[in-house]
């Protein structure tokens, strides 16, 4: 700051707790390059971001616009209010300033330019014809802001919880109420902690205990699932799996996670070998699925919000029994749980950084903390099918690494 190196101090009055830069960028209306030592306040953003778009702001505010300055023309604001209290209440700190003077509402007033950690105050004394006037026009800000603060004594209140969102309880293991028809192919969980359970004929909808709140029979064969803003996105094939020739018939089917009515279909037939997983990263959709045997890599298939084609990835994973069956993005990675007992671990644009002796086969998504994900597992007897997940340290994996070339 002014060419010296200033430790931050967020919260606190003095400008390295309170003074930040602002970046604009603006091609072909702001020039590049150009710095300003003019100040703004949040309350100026409104009504720049108003003037930007042509829109007039109708009611009273305290904020400026400033993007006539930042086209170049003089600053709109010179004189800035602040009151801060550090950890709320009524009782706090407040100070008038301009680009090089601050007036506390003790009487302080510091030449911030030159004293940036506000170290000397500088006494009325000391002031000449300017420096005073620039004192008298912070005082009268401070005067016109005082008595402007609205009072709220909380213990009056009577508290409520009723429209406090409940922590969402994240346990260690869950059992899927009920048994279902073909087996568990997926699981993943909604915002507000809710799991989702997909059988090859079945879609359970449970609270985080495992408790059955709706289910529905699906048309076979459902797989793998995932949730994102409200709606739940399945990987469905009408067709064969795992066939050289293709011959599949895949779609995603979505449907709504507070009932699980079928909102809408999309075909993804670019997944030759049988759709089979889904998973979604800031509103990019990857399906996954079977292969024939004795493929030496993994396909991942890219679609838009709209389900719109975009790119296939290929994942040099090396051969594993056909294909992928399901995929979550947890801890930075995308994690690919296939048949039998390999789950993959790639970086986001799919390069390999962990193979594993395994069996996520049934679901992987994000676990109860950090530090772990939840792997499903299930057991097929003649009354139909379960489901559970339990939360697997991801430091585990380490111990049980897969060395293709061994």
């Amino acid at each position: 700051m002014n060419g010296r190196v200033i430790q931050g101090g967020k919260g606190s009055m003095p400008d390295a707790g309170n003074h930040v830069p602002f970046i604009a960028r603006w091609p072909g209306t702001i020039k590049a390059g150009q710095t300003t030592r003019a100040i703004a306040n949040f309350s100026d953003i409104l009504p720049t971001i108003a003037e930007v778009g042509g829109a007039k702001v109708k009611h009273k505010i305290d904020g400026v616009s400033f993007l006539g300055h930042l086209k170049g023309g003089k600053p709109s604001r010179e004189v800035s209010y602040s009151w801060y209290a550090r950890n709320g209440g009524p009782q706090g700190k407040e100070f008038a300033r301009t680009a090089d003077w601050k007036l506390y509402s003790d009487g302080k007033l510091f030449n911030v330019y030159e004293d940036v950690l506000e170290k000397n105050p500088v006494s009325p004394g000391e002031l000449d014809t300017k420096t005073r006037t620039i004192r008298a026009k912070l005082q009268k800000e401070l005067d016109r802001m005082k008595g402007t603060r609205t009072q709220f004594d909380l213990s009056k209140y009577k508290q409520t919880t009723a429209n406090q969102t409940k922590a969402i309880t994240s346990p260690e293991a869950v059992v899927c109420e009920g048994k279902y028809a073909g087996h568990l192919q997926g699981v993943c969980r909604g915002s507000n902690g809710n799991f989702f359970w997909s059988f090859t004929r079945a879609l359970v909808k449970t609270d985080p205990k495992g408790k059955v709140m709706k289910k529905i029979v699906v048309p076979n064969h459902h797989g793998d699932i995932c949730f994102a803003a409200g709606k739940i996105y399945c990987a469905v094939n009408f067709g064969a799996f795992n066939d050289p020739k293709g011959n599949s018939d895949n779609w995603v089917y979505v449907y709504s996670s507070k009932d699980l009515s079928l909102l809408s279909k999309h075909e993804v037939q670019q997944v030759k070998h049988g759709a089979g997983g889904i998973a979604v990263k800031n509103g990019r959709f990857l399906v996954v699925g079977g292969l024939p045997e004795g493929v030496p890599e993994n396909y991942v298939y890219e679609y838009d919000s709209q389900f719109n084609f975009k790119k296939r990835h290929v994942i040099q994973s090396g051969w594993t029994r056909l294909g992928i069956q399901n995929a979550a993005f947890a801890q930075g990675h995308w994690w690919f749980g296939c048949y039998g007992s390999v789950l993959l671990k790639t970086t986001p644009d799919f390069q390999v950084v962990g193979k594993y002796n395994f069996n996520c086969g049934y679901g992987v998504l994000r676990g109860p903390n950090n530090k772990s994900l939840y792997c499903a597992d299930g057991t097929t007897g003649k009354e139909g099918s379960d489901g559970k997940i339990k939360a697997v340290q991801v430091s585990m994996f380490e111990k049980l690494i897969i060395k293709d070339n061994e």
